[in-house]
This record gives structure tokens, C-alpha cells and sequence, in this order.
């Protein structure tokens, strides 16, 4: 997730944008986002969003709507203060923080770079639109904190001797801020490396005094008094011009489609700038084939009416086929000629000021396409005046953002409608009829990029209606996709423009794509391609990391990197066609990698949420983990890994790997209940039971029975959750030994809540009073205090609620002696009925309180969202209608992220109650 509150506050996912423009949710957000460490006090909510108190009810409710929006991530909400959950380099103004901190040990070019990447975070007005005192106070601040990194910025541009460079902002800040001591006395110093003449000296210096009075800030006394003492250096004129007007733009190609709100955005940049009188950079970048020349077609298109003057472009071939990149004194030479200028400027540089000496008097529109890297880029642009810059490229121009300001658009890949509708608009009516049924699968097999897509749409205008059926076969094959990807006697085809990127990389980053490709994804984490990297040899894995990330071939995504389908497509059956002959070891090793990473990091969370489970797995081998510092950190990493996981289990299974066929689904399990994941854990069990027949123990071949009872149990699956316990059972009696008494209790203890469920207390209580005998004489307190938990239960439905107190009592004070926190939250719900049975709402209310702080300090949403549903009937007999209430909305989340069931039955009590 990203977050941003240095502008238009707003929060995107994967590319989305979920919250935004002018209202409460987004009033909310901006003030997470400018607190610090994004964590809010409850009154001040109601302070900055009402300017006022306001019903608690309505606070939370507020924060609730918005913890939707953001997919669960605002904390817990106790009776003080809450927080945004989400990294600190996420957040537009953390960053900007950190960043300004991180200069302060700096000198010269490196802080005044390191800065320039500070301030580039800001976007506009912060808290954009936000209106009340509050806000503004806020803003203010932010302002402030922006004008002191801007002071510094100068110094150590003046420090570096960048003096045009501040020359050039100066001039920009003193217009927008002007009477600002600090800006003015910088612009002194640059001006005093080569002064104007005495007199204009002396006319600029007596100008401000006019208009601002005498300077307070001793510096600028220091910057008048050396101004006005220095020497005027002889300077010669560089070139003599017989200026031309160009009109060298392409012609727009076909409507875009699915950008209309960037080109929108685009244009008002550009318009407001040239309203200004300021020149405007903006750089388009994205991976291969995402539209960034289309986009800067069309925009250029709109906008260069604003420029009188004429508009240049020119083809940078930063990727091209077949074709190095151009020289930037080459575009040069070809650009002041085009300009009509005659200069005899020598070298880069002389050329490149040539170029922004007459710029700087003239409103250019450039566009450059298709650039390389940012020291291709850097040359040609203009320096001060309203001159203004396209650049599209598949790199993301990180230098020049340290150079300049910059504004970036980074194109993802078209809407799933926008998709469709390019390749609906190329079906003829008969195609329509017989073949409309298609589009919504071509769209996904194309990735909805929209170079694959015009490259389909053209073959379906090629090709008869009962072709089309052949077309989809054809994409659907892995190994023929790109193949299918191409019109013929044509320039438009997939496989050339990934080709340029592939050329365009070290091979140390094309290696590792290589082998990113082979896994299995939807994403893949920082680590596991750590430990890629250095299987294949990669001296510096993080340089090729960033490398592809560059050049958007990777996508970092909430902390992850994402590999588009058709790069994963081409790069694992193109990019190793030039590794030697090791490539076959080399594929076999990132796979049992891919494997290893995965199944030790599931672990190390399985260990913190399941202390007590046991898994033949062993330490890691050539794969480093970082194990979770507590529960919610193990929860929060296997949300953001699981369809990651469980696509590895998916290699596992291609790959005929029994040991990670069977450890794999185990260590998910405590995860997969905790989300209520129960078909995917049955799914998974079933193949670990059959890959473990010949490697298991009987023990642990019986766990696996009981982790598929358990899975089945959560889809009210009893009948068929009561055989594997059986199997269970009987296989635990063939382990000899500590380990099979151990397998045994815990088998019959499972079987006795299946028994009691399928309405057997008999055998239920018999197995229950075997089971604790059998953890008794092991000395095994959490199974002890479990299956008393178990008696309790059996005694409350018999009505017998003092042995039922008596046993559950005896239980939590076993469980308060261990680390198991969900064994003691079960025993408090138990204790929570008997309490209500027995009349003691007081007690009740308590006991129920305390589970359900745990269920949420484990991130357990099913049983926490069962825990608050019993509790809010409690507190509506209670006559704690508001309470009640709060912890409805809370139930009517966890079951909406649960996956709905349940749901309306909540949304009815709480319409009734309100």
C-alpha cells in the first residue's frame, strides 16, 4: 500500500487507488499519514475530521469504513489511540522524513542529491482539499518542514558549486515565496561567482530592501555585502541564432484507452505550469509494451498549442531493436540545428548549455522517447524559462529526480473493463455473436498490457470467426503465447520489445530473472530472490535486484516483487537461452530453492503462532530466514506470502517433491484456520497424506489425519472428520515410544469434540478421561488443560454447571502457567457460556472481554469474530446498547474478510439496534 499526503492525500494497492478526493475516510487518512509513526489519539480524530466531540460510535464507525477501504490495515482501536499499519517507506511524508535525516551527515553533491529525493516526495499542497483550523495548522507545519529541506537543499548546492542550479530554482522560489531571506540570500551567493554589473547589483539589492524592508537574517546581511564587493567577470556570447520554429511531433496512433484519467492529469501539470510561467518535466515510465509512447503521443498532442515556439522530439532508442542508444551530443547537434542555431560550442557540455542558452528565452515543447538510462536524458533538457519535457522510458530515471524536479507517471497495466473493451471494439458482428464469449479470457492471457493486447486485437480483425476459438488455444500454451503474440509483415509483436529489455540488462540481473521466472509467484519476496541471486553466482544480488526493478521488469508491490505473466512467460523460456550448459543444474537448484525458501519461512511463522507443533523439517540450507517477532507480524507475513505459498505447493506437486508435498500444507495449517481457509487446507492435507505414506512416521502420518479432521470440522464436516481421527488413532497406537503416547492423546482428544459435535457425549467423555490420563503421565500441560476444557463443555451441555465451572476453572489455571494463548482464549469462552447459564452476566462479560483481546493480539478472526458475537448478545441483555453495537461492526469486519458467511445476519442486528 502507498500512501501519500504531500499533495491530493490518497492510498493505492497494487496500482489502485482506494481512497482519495475530498472527504471523511480520506480527512482520516491524511491524518494518519502526517502523524507520527501514523498512529492517531481518539479525540484528536474528532477534533481534526468534526472540529468537535462527536459520539464515539461514530468515530469508529468512520474508522471502520476506512479499515475496508485499506483491506485491514488499521490496528486494533483501544480506548486511546489507533494506527496505520503500513511501513514507514510507504508513506510519502515518512519518507521525506527519513530521507532529510539521512542528508544531515552528508556534504555537498551527495546531501544536496540525497535531498532533492526528499523533496521530490512532495506533489502539490499537502493535505490537498482538507479543509477545518486543524488541517490548516498541520499544513503550515508541513510547509515550514518543506521550506527548511529547500534552505538546505541550496546550501549544499552552493556547497557543490551548482550555482546555475541555483540560480535556475532560486528565481522559481522567490516568485511563489518571495520576501524569503534565506532564498534571496542564496540567490546572492550563486549571483556573486559571476556578478552582473555594479549598477544592477546595487538596483537588485535596494529593490528587495523596498520591498521588504532591511534583512533580519545575518546570512543575507554576509550575502549583500559580498555581492556588492565583487568583480564582473568578461563573459563572450556562445552562439548566434536564426531561430526556427519546429513541429516534429508524430501523429497520434489509435484512441487510448484506459488512460483518460493520466492524460487528464497530464495535462493539467502542463497547463498550470505554462500558466505559471515555469517549465514542467515529466518522465512516463512502466515495463515493456505498457503504453508510455501512446500516452506521450497523445499528450503531447493536447498540450502544444501552449507552446508557441515549436516542439521538438526525438527517438533517445534507449531499447530498441537492433539499434544502440543514441548519443545525447548526437540529438544535440540534430536539435540545435533544428532549432536554426550556430554555435561553436565543442563537447557535451559546451553543446549542452548551447542548447539551454536559447531555450531559455523561447516555450519549447520536447518530446524524448524511449530513453535509456537518466545520463542520456540529463544533457538535453532545458534549464530555466517555460520550456517543458516528455520523457517516456522503461527505466525509472532515478538520476534525474536528484537533478531536477521531476513529475513521474508510472503506467500499470490496463483496468480488466479497458482490457476487454480494446479487444471487443475489433470483433465484427459475426465474430461477436460466435466469439464475444472470448474476450474476458483473451484479456487475461494478453495481461491486460496493452502492446499484447493490439497485437490480438489486429489477428482477431485478421482472422475468420471459428479462428478465434484457435487463437485462444494458441495463447493458452505457456511455450506458444509469445509465438501467437506477433502479426505478421508488422512491427507491432511482444517478444522484440521484451528482447531489448533482456539485451539491456548485466547478466547477473538477466540471470536472476531467469530464474524469478521459475518461480512459481504471484509474487515473490526480497529474500527469495536473495537467496536466487546468490545460487546463481550473482556478486551483488541487490544491485541486480534494483536493476530490474529499474527497468520494470519486476514491480515492487506492498513490500513484493511482481513479475507480469508474459515477462514470467518469456523470461523463463528466453532469458537462460544463452546460459551454459550448467543451465539444467542450475534450474533443478532454484527450484529446490524456491522450495527450501518457502517451506523455512512458512515455518519460522508456524513456530511463533504454534510453538508446540513439531515437523520433521530441520535447519535451513542455503536459504536465510528472519523469523517473526511476534504473532501478529507471522500473520501479517503470511497474508501478504500465502498465494505465494500456495503456488509453491503447486511446484512441489509438478515437480513430484514428496517431502515438501507434506511439510508444506502442515506448516500452513495454524494460518489457514486462523483465516478460515479450511478448503484449502483439506485440498492441500489430502495430497501431504499421500506424498507422506512412504517417508512418515506413523505419528506424524496420524497428525496429518488429524490436521484434515480439523479442516473438515471447520466446514461442519463431522462424519467425515471422525474417520481420519479413527485413522488417526489407530496409527498413533503403531508409534512406540513417548511420541506415539503423545500422537494417541492428541488423536483421541480431536476425536472426542467430533463425537460430542456428531452427538455422542459418551464416547466423547470416554476419550476425553483417556486422553487426559495419557497427558497426565506425560507430563504434557497444555494437552492436560485442553482436554478439561473438553470435560467443561461435556458437564455444560449436561446441564451439571458447577463441575463444568470446576473443570474449565482448573484448565485456565493450567493454561495460565504456559505460553498458549488460544488454549486459554477457548477455555475463557467456555467459562463465558457456563458464567451466562449460571446467571453471572458480570462474570461473563469479563471472561469474554479477555478472549477476545487475545483472538485479536493472535489475529485469530474466526474465533474472535465468534468470541464478539456471544459478547454483544450479553451486553444487549446487559442493556449496553452502544457497546453492543461496537462490537457488532467489529463481527460484521471479521466476517467480511472471513468471506461473508454470517454477515447479513449481523447487518440485520445491528440495523434493529441502532
Amino acid at each position: 500500500m502507498e500512501v501519500r499526503a504531500l499533495g491530493p492525500v490518497s492510498a493505492t494497492i497494487a496500482g489502485q487507488r482506494v481512497v482519495g478526493g475530498c472527504n471523511q475516510l480520506t480527512a482520516l487518512l491524511g491524518l494518519f499519514a502526517v502523524s507520527p509513526d501514523c498512529r492517531v489519539m481518539v479525540e484528536d480524530i474528532a477534533c481534526f475530521l468534526w472540529g468537535k466531540e462527536v459520539p464515539q460510535n461514530r468515530i469508529s464507525k468512520c474508522i471502520s469504513e476506512l479499515r475496508r477501504e485499506l483491506r485491514g490495515a488499521i490496528g486494533r482501536t483501544n480506548s486511546r489511540e489507533c494506527s496505520l499499519l503500513v511501513s514507514r517507506e510507504n508513506v510519502d511524508c515518512l519518507r521525506f522524513e527519513d530521507l532529510r535525516h539521512q542528508a544531515d551527515g552528508l556534504r555537498g553533491c551527495e546531501r544536496f542529491d540525497l535531498l532533492g529525493v526528499a523533496l521530490s516526495e512532495w506533489r502539490g499542497v499537502p493535505l490537498q482539499g482538507l479543509k477545518g483550523d486543524r488541517f490548516n495548522l498541520r499544513r503550515a507545519e508541513l510547509r515550514t518542514e518543506w521550506e527548511a529541506a529547500m534552505v538546505d537543499q541550496l546550501d549544499a548546492a552552493l556547497e557543490a558549486e551548482k550555482f546555475e542550479w541555483v540560480l535556475e530554482k532560486t528565481e522559481t522560489l522567490l516568485e511563489l515565496l518571495p520576501g524569503r531571506q534565506k532564498f534571496f540570500r542564496a540567490r546572492l551567493l550563486a549571483l556573486a561567482q559571476d556578478p552582473p554589473s555594479v549598477v544592477r547589483r546595487r538596483a537588485m539589492v535596494n529593490g528587495w530592501k523596498a520591498d521588504f524592508g532591511q534583512p533580519t537574517d545575518s546570512g543575507l546581511k554576509q550575502a549583500i555585502d559580498m555581492l556588492l564587493k565583487c568583480r564582473v567577470r568578461q563573459s563572450r556570447p556562445l552562439l548566434g541564432a536564426d531561430l526556427q520554429c519546429p513541429r516534429q511531433l508524430p501523429s497520434v496512433g489509435e484512441p487510448l484507452v484506459g488512460r483518460v484519467d493520466q492524460l487528464d492529469s497530464l495535462e493539467k501539470v502542463f497547463v498550470e505550469g505554462r500558466r505559471e510561467g515555469r517549465g514542467v518535466l515529466a518522465v512516463i515510465s512502466g515495463m515493456p509494451g505498457v503504453g508510455k509512447t501512446a500516452l506521450a503521443d497523445h499528450l503531447a498532442a493536447r498540450i502544444a498549442n501552449l507552446f508557441p515556439d515549436g516542439a521538438l522530439y526525438a527517438d533517445l532508442q534507449g531499447f530498441s531493436d537492433g539499434a544502440a542508444p543514441v548519443k545525447p551530443e548526437q540529438i544535440l547537434d540534430r536539435l540545435l540545428a533544428d532549432l536554426g542555431v550556430h554555435t561553436e560550442a565543442a563537447g557535451l557540455e559546451g553543446k549542452s548549455v548551447a542548447l539551454r542558452t536559447v531555450l531559455a528565452a523561447r516555450s519549447v515543447l520536447m518530446v524524448l522517447d524511449n530513453a535509456a538510462h537518466s545520463d542520456q536524458v540529463l544533457p538535453l533538457l532545458p534549464g530555466g524559462g517555460s520550456c517543458a519535457v516528455i520523457v517516456t522510458s522503461r527505466n525509472a530515471l532515478i538520476g534525474l529526480h536528484v537533478k531536477k524536479e521531476v513529475h513521474t507517471t508510472q503506467l500499470e497495466l490496463l483496468d480488466r473493463a479497458s482490457a476487454e473493451a480494446v479487444l471487443d471494439d475489433a470483433l465484427s458482428p459475426l465474430q461477436r455473436h460466435k466469439s464475444v464469449h472470448h474476450v474476458a479470457r483473451l484479456a487475461e492471457l494478453c495481461g491486460r498490457l496493452p502492446l499484447a493486447l493490439i497485437v490480438v486485437a489486429k489477428q482477431i480483425k485478421l482472422r475468420p470467426p471459428e479462428a478465434v476459438d484457435a487463437l485462444v488455444k494458441q495463447l493458452s500454451g505457456e511455450r506458444t503465447r509469445l509465438q501467437a503474440m506477433r502479426v505478421p509483415d508488422h512491427e507491432l509483436s511482444v517478444r522484440p520489445a521484451l528482447d531489448c529489455s533482456l539485451k539491456a540488462l548485466s547478466p547477473e540481473a538477466a540471470l536472476l530473472l531467469w530464474q524469478a521466472a521459475i518461480h512459481p509467484g504471484p509474487i515473490v519476496s526480497w529474500s527469495a530472490l536473495m537467496d536466487l541471486g546468490r545460487a546463481g553466482g550473482a556478486e551483488d544480488v541487490a544491485r541486480a535486484i534494483d536493476e530490474l526493478a529499474s527497468a520494470h521488469l519486476v514491480e515492487l508491490v506492498n513490500g513484493h516483487y511482481r513479475i507480469h505473466d508474459l515477462i514470467r512467460v518469456y523470461a523463463r523460456y528466453h532469458a537462460g537461452e544463452h546460459i551454459d550448459g550448467a543451465g539444467s543444474a542450475l534450474a533443478e537448484r532454484t527450484v529446490r530453492l524456491v522450495l527450501e525458501h518457502q517451506l523455512h519461512h512458512v515455518w519460522a511463522c508456524d513456530q511463533v503462532l504454534d510453538p508446540s507443533r513439531k515437523l520433521p523439517i530441520g535447519d535451513p540450507v542455503d536459504v536465510e530466514v528472519v523469523t517473526p517477532s511476534g504473532e501478529e507480524e507471522a500473520m501479517k507475513l503470511l497474508d501478504a506470502e500465502y498465494l505465494t505459498a500456495m503456488k509453491v505447493f503447486d511446484l512441489a506437486v509438478a515437480h513430484g517433491d514428496s517431502r515438501h508435498m507434506w511439510l508444506l500444507p502442515m506448516a500452513l495449517v495454524t494460518y489457514q484456520w486462523r483465516r478460515n481457509l479450511h478448503a484449502d487446507a483439506q485440498e492441500n492435507l489430502k495430497v501431504a497424506l499421500f506424498a507422506a505414506e512412504g517417508i512418515a512416521s506413523p505419528a506424524e502420518k496420524a497428525m496429518i489425519n488429524r490436521m484434515l479432521a480439523g479442516s473438515l470440522r471447520g466446514r461442519n464436516a463431522n462424519d467425515s472428520a471422525e474417520a481420519y481421527l479413527l485413522r488417526a488413532v489407530s496409527l498413533s497406537e503403531q508409534e512406540d515410544g513417548a511420541a506415539g503416547q503423545l500422537s494417541l492423546a492428541n488423536s483421541l482428544h480431536a476425536l472426542a469434540i467430533v463425537c460430542r459435535l456428531l452427538g455422542k457425549p459418551g464416547e466423547a467423555a470416554e476419550r476425553c478421561e483417556w486422553a487426559l490420563e495419557i497427558f497426565r503421565g506425560l507430563g504434557e500441560k497444555t494437552g492436560e488443560a485442553a482436554v478439561l476444557n473438553g470435560i467443561g463443555t461435556l458437564s455444560h451441555d449436561d446441564g451439571e454447571y458447577d463441575e463444568a465451572l470446576q473443570a474449565c476453572t482448573e484448565a485456565l489455571r493450567i493454561f495460565e502457567t504456559t505460553t498458549d494463548l488460544n488454549g486459554t482464549a477457548n477455555v475463557l469462552t467456555t467459562l463465558g457460556k457456563i458464567h451466562i447459564s449460571r446467571s453471572e452476566r458480570k462474570s461473563a462479560l469479563a471472561v469474554y472481554q479477555r478472549a477476545i483481546e487475545i483472538y485479536r493480539e493472535l489475529d485469530y478472526w474466526r474465533n474472535e469474530s465468534k468470541a464478539l458475537r456471544r459478547y454483544a448478545d450479553v451486553l444487549v441483555s446487559a442493556g449496553d446498547v452502544p457497546k453492543a453495537v461496537e462490537a457488532l461492526e467489529r463481527t460484521l469486519i471479521l466476517l467480511e474478510q472471513l468471506g461473508g458467511e454470517g454477515a447479513q445476519e449481523v447487518v440485520d442486528l445491528l440495523d434493529g439496534l441502532r
